[in-house]
């Protein structure tokens, strides 16, 4: 939305940060600027918190180690050692680690030095038993959630991955009709199932999507466009708490290259990402350096920006080889598709970022985009965000970026004293890797 331009008395330098950010919302500690580069203000009741560029914020005082990690993960040797697919990490208050894997229908549990502590689940249709796991996410100080995708289950865990509580997703209807809209003419009642689930907050209520078609076929030549979510917040049981509306899902080049054969490329194209953590929900756009955070009743309550120079396009961003498989139908496809793919038209600018990670502290994470064309300034850098959506650090963590197309991270979580990331090496073997946190201050979440 376009925010109103305000009056001179209505933008402050955050000079006492603990008085302008803490009037919306929730309450939130007190907290020191880092900088005069941060001003507030308020548009139609949403707090607008406009930070400066990444060479602003503190680069020293929040650190990954990376001289001090643990890998866990083994091509051969102990089995609690080896995995095969990993869906998921969490990042314990005591330091521990938690790895889905789903090949093996397994949740394991390791000590915070990497040793295997207990294996629960196993394949199968009974109780603490999964067919086929998809996601696990951590919510509050002790508990877990995973996804069985083709029993289309939820599943809340202890942090020793127990199951507390299993929920049949399948077909339950949020209680919410749709609003008409000229696309969608006819009203509606959404249905989230276990495809849908997004994040999980703190109470064990989840952050669900329904899919909102934008794009559909098209023809040549080729064209930018997006698909959508509408964004609820619901019940573990299935009942709607609060709608958050309808945005981007992807932005990607759609292409049609014969009836029939239609492909999409996202990258490099700034997405918008979503996350839910304590009671709050985040949403994150990559093209203007924003994320909104909505409160408990999913009111947009705060946008905080970032102003950070925008990164050109680089040139033959996206240039794709033509590969041979040796099947003449699928070399002409792909062939085809390249062909197309080169006369897409490329965006005005590249990401300012590619992940949004809050940690148990209330601070909001911006990864680097995907690539390895990104300028040396930019490459592993990191912008945190505290709970009020005040820039406070720009640290380097190459170990959590893009490793480049034969090794990468595939996902994190963040905890008090240590990031988990998972990913695979150039042979294709999956590991965990474990790095220390080294915080400036033990300040608490946001209520």
């Amino acid at each position: 939305m376009q925010a109103r331009q305000p009056s001179p008395s209505s933008i402050r330098t955050l000079a006492v940060p603990a008085l302008l950010l803490g009037a919306v919302g929730c309450a939130e500690p007190a907290t020191s600027p880092p900088t005069a580069h941060v001003t507030v203000r308020d548009s139609a009741g949403i707090q607008i918190v406009e930070n400066g560029p990444l060479l602003t914020a503190d680069s020293v005082a929040l650190r990954v180690d990376t001289a001090g990690r643990i890998r866990i993960g083994v091509m051969d040797g102990a089995a609690p050692y080896v995995f095969g697919k990993i869906v998921g990490v969490a990042a314990l208050d005591d330091g521990g680690v938690v790895v889905a894997d789903a090949s093996l229908a397994e949740i394991r549990s390791y000590a915070s030095d990497g040793t295997f502590l207990e294996s629960t689940g196993r394949l199968g249709d009974g109780p603490g038993e999964y067919r086929n796991l998809t996601s696990l996410r951590r919510f509050g100080p002790d508990s877990l959630f995973v996804i069985d995708h083709y029993f289309r289950r939820w599943h809340f865990l202890d942090a020793d991955g127990h199951v507390r509580q299993s929920v049949d997703a399948a077909g339950r209807p949020a209680s919410m009709a749709v609003i008409p809209t000229a696309e969608h003419p006819e009203p509606t009642v959404e249905y989230i199932d276990a495809y849908t689930v997004i994040d999980v907050y703190a109470d064990g209520s989840l952050l669900a999507s329904s899919f909102v078609r934008g794009c559909g076929e098209r023809n040549d030549p080729p064209i930018v466009c997006a698909d959508s979510l509408r964004l609820m917040k619901i019940h573990r049981t299935g009942q709607a708490i609060a709608d958050l509306g309808v945005m981007p899902e992807s932005r990607m080049v759609w292409a049609r290259t014969a009836k029939g054969e239609n492909f999409r490329a996202s990258f490099p194209y700034p997405q918008v990402f979503k996350a839910a953590s304590g009671v709050r929900t985040y949403i994150a756009d990559a093209e203007h350096f924003e994320v909104r955070m909505y409160g408990p009743d999913g009111k947009l309550f705060r946008i905080a920006r970032v102003n950070e120079p925008r990164l050109s396009t680089p040139d033959g961003a996206f240039e794709r080889p033509e590969p041979t498989t040796g099947n003449p139908a699928r070399d002409a496809l792909q062939a085809r598709m390249a062909a197309a793919l080169r006369d897409a038209p490329l965006p005005d600018s590249l990401p300012h970022f590619g992940m949004l990670l809050p940690d148990v502290e209330g601070n909001v994470w911006l990864g680097p985009p995907p690539g390895t064309n990104l300028p040396d300034e930019r490459q592993g850098r990191w912008a945190v965000l505290d709970s009020t959506g005040v820039l406070r650090h720009a640290l380097r963590a190459p170990a959590m970026g893009y490793f480049g197309s034969l090794q990468r991270v595939r996902a994190a979580d963040i905890g008090r004293s240590h990031i988990v990331v998972y990913a695979w090496d150039s042979l294709g073997t999956p590991f965990v890797d474990v790095y220390p946190l080294r915080r400036p201050s033990a300040a608490g979440p946001p209520p």
